[in-house]
């Protein structure tokens, strides 16, 4: 039996939000069996938990929607930027399953999916435009040209090798993609055509901790661009949110460093400003629990 749980935030004091369940959440779903990882549609009306899909209230109530989920082997999952198609990592076939999504949420699979890979793979992600998709799996990097109609085509120099790949992160324009690794922030520049070039001083680690000690959870940029945030947890030490500033050839430069509570599952969420004043972060974890904004401009600096 699988709870599916949502949080819908209301304004508190200040500029800080509180968040309190959503209407009969948590959503018991003992029979609808889609696979793993959870994604919203860009417009928040569908929630996908693997490929089993839900509409999304406006008070944030889940309806069971689309009919049976036709991958359950699915583990990790996103939208397109337009909504229109889903990708789904299979981990126990190798290979990832693309999905058009329909107006009520019921998916169609596209032509030629599944698409092989060669490893098991981990995270999925769009770029911003939504034509390119990136695909870890083992010590890879997928990158695929996305077709209007969702298939996939594998783009020259694919795959590439990254030491134990984690989360990862396209930059606002598309043009850069940060990954995480046991060997620490690996950054790409990025072609129209999914060619990737790796940047110079890549990867970059700003923690200190010897390499494979520091776990690695995601990295959010700013709208911009221009600023890279990144979650790790260096076990007893506690975790750390580490700020980049971001040149525009991909370098990163460890500008500030900010010591958390311990928590070995910190997701970074949301980068922002606050009273147009300073950055902000979101965390979610630890595993479940959403906490309120971390420090908001009181990172110290990196020797």
């Amino acid at each position: 039996m699988v709870a599916i749980c949502l949080l819908a935030p209301s304004v508190a004091a200040a500029s800080e939000p509180e968040y309190t369940r959503a209407p009969g959440s948590p959503l018991l779903t003992p029979t609808i069996n889609g696979g793993g990882g959870l994604a919203f549609s860009p417009s928040g009306g569908l929630l996908a938990r693997g490929t089993a899909m839900f509409s999304v209230g406006a008070s944030g109530t889940l309806t069971p929607v689309g009919g049976p989920a036709p991958d359950p082997s699915a583990s990790s999952v996103a939208f397109s930027p337009s909504g229109t198609l889903l990708a789904a990592a299979n981990q126990t076939s190798d290979s990832v399953s693309m999905f058009s999504v329909g107006p009520s949420g019921a998916l169609t699979s596209v032509s030629g999916s599944p698409f092989t890979l060669g490893a098991q793979p981990g995270s999925v992600i769009f770029s911003p435009s939504g034509e390119l998709l990136e695909v870890t799996a083992g010590e890879s990097l997928y990158i695929f040209s996305v077709s209007a109609s969702g298939a996939l085509t594998q783009a020259a120099g694919s795959p590439h090798s990254v030491k134990g790949p984690g989360h990862v992160a396209f930059s606002p324009s598309g043009g850069l993609l940060a990954v995480l690794g046991s060997a620490g922030v690996s950054m790409f520049s990025v072609s129209a055509s999914g060619a990737l070039a790796e940047v110079p001083g890549s990867p970059f680690d700003a923690s200190g901790a010897p390499e494979g000690n520091a776990v690695y959870g995601n990295a959010v940029f700013s709208d911009g661009g221009n600023v890279l945030r990144v979650a790790e947890w260096l076990g007893s030490a506690s975790d750390v949110v580490t700020t980049y500033s971001v040149a525009s050839s991909g370098v990163l430069t460890a500008i500030g460093r900010w010591h958390g509570l311990g928590c070995p599952y910190a997701r970074l969420v949301q980068l922002g400003r606050k009273h147009g004043r300073h950055d902000c972060i979101r965390r979610v974890g630890c595993v479940s629990e959403l906490h309120r904004p971390v420090r908001c401009g009181q990172q110290s600096p990196v020797a």
